[in-house]
């Protein structure tokens, strides 16, 4: 290889990279690094970003996405994916943690790392490489991108401890009894054409409601439509000792599979981005998977259920902006077959597009304009309610 000699410089004490320097190496501060001790030195350094450029950083965000998707389809035990392993009333959980799994384990966080370092080596071609103070996960990732270019390494790259995942606690339990009356109510009732009721789930709460609030209005001045408008807190007035005996029987599958899987070759071989391998970045993924995130998810998918099967809705308006919350509901309207319809709120861009194997599809999916006339969407929604949809 041809090229100079090459200092990944990640903070602390600029002894070793002087000394490199003088030797003819080029200094590139990491990602994120503190520079200040550089440039009290005066040695001249170029950053990660600007030796990669816009491109390069994009490329290696779309390498962590593509891992992600990639990662749940590769077979890991008896030619099953984990898509498969993770299954919910015949459906499978991952469409409801695919956004968490994309953004918050450090597997896809390896393969983003494993792409910067080999696009790194890519456009600078160096001979030897001198790594220093750099985090425990950046050294490892970079030795062994070095490793598959063929680029001698010089620095210690630690083995790291497993990753801890961090899932996030449950809704609060809800506050109101009016709920309990409801459900009663509607279970005395025989639902014909002219008595429908319109489910809005507003996640995650005021601030939703009070944008639409024209569009309610609206659609409560409809004949045909009547509207319930629940929050997460509400929601959770559903849950009952059927819904318990189910989630627990569903997290005990999640656990099952875990300790199947865990500490498996076909495990730690997934755990990889075009030749780097980071099987122990990634130790933790799979508890803060089955462990922590999907059993949430199960308990507020059967919550839900328990929601849809007590008021007996024609629609279900998913009023969601978060990936995983939205897909959630749909698992949920399809287990109880009940259409359901994603609105949002004002034109928000979605963090990636859907794709036609991710999940279940809503029957609609509309946004509301703050200001604009809502009659359109309500003929949308009565339509939707009956079955018809027509093309958007």
């Amino acid at each position: 290889m041809s090229g100079p000699n090459l200092v990944a410089w990640g903070g602390g004490e600029t002894r070793v990279a002087r000394a490199r320097q003088a030797e003819g190496a080029l200094i590139v501060a990491w990602e994120g690094a503190d520079t200040f001790a550089l440039e009290r030195a005066a040695l001249p350094f170029r950053r990660l970003e600007q030796v990669l450029g816009a491109e390069g950083l994009a490329g290696a965000e779309a390498a962590g996405r593509g891992f992600a998707r990639v990662w749940a389809r590769v077979p890991l035990s008896e030619g099953r994916s984990f898509r498969e392993l993770v299954g919910w009333r015949g459906q499978s959980l991952l469409w409801a943690c695919e956004a968490f799994q994309r953004t918050r384990t450090a597997a896809t966080r390896g393969a983003r790392g494993a792409e910067l370092c080999l696009r790194l080596l890519d456009v600078l071609e160096p001979r030897e490489l001198d790594a220093c103070g750099l985090a425990r996960a950046d050294a490892v990732l970079l030795a062994r991108a070095c490793t598959v270019r063929g680029v001698l390494y010089h620095g210690t790259a630690p083995a790291p401890g497993p990753s801890r995942g961090d899932p996030a606690g449950l809704p609060p339990a809800a506050r109101r009894g009016w709920l309990q009356r409801l459900v009663r109510r509607r279970a005395a009732q025989s639902a014909g054409p002219g008595e429908t009721t319109l489910l809005v789930a507003l996640v995650p709460g005021r601030a939703e409601r009070a944008a639409l609030t024209p569009l309610l209005e609206a659609v409560a001045a409809d004949l045909w439509l009547r509207t319930l408008v629940l929050d997460t807190e509400e929601r959770e007035r559903f849950a009952n000792a059927a819904t318990r005996r189910a989630s627990q029987q569903a997290v005990a599958q999640l656990r099952a599979t875990h300790d199947a899987l865990a500490g498996t070759p076909a495990l730690a071989t997934s755990y990889a981005h075009r030749g780097v391998g980071f099987a122990e970045l990634a130790a933790g993924d799979l508890a803060l998977l089955l462990l922590g995130r999907l059993p949430e998810v199960v308990r507020g998918l059967e919550t839900t259920l328990a929601m849809l099967a007590a008021l007996r809705p024609a629609l279900l308006l998913a009023v969601e902006p978060e990936h995983d919350a939205r897909r959630g509901l749909g698992l949920a309207a399809a287990a109880a077959g009940v259409p359901w319809v994603a609105l949002r709120v004002d034109a928000a861009e979605q963090d990636e597009p859907e794709r036609a194997d991710a999940g279940p599809h809503p029957a609609l999916a509309l946004t509301f304009l703050r200001g604009a006339d809502p009659r359109p969407l309500v003929v949308r929604l009565r339509e939707a309610a009956r079955g018809r949809v027509g093309a958007s």
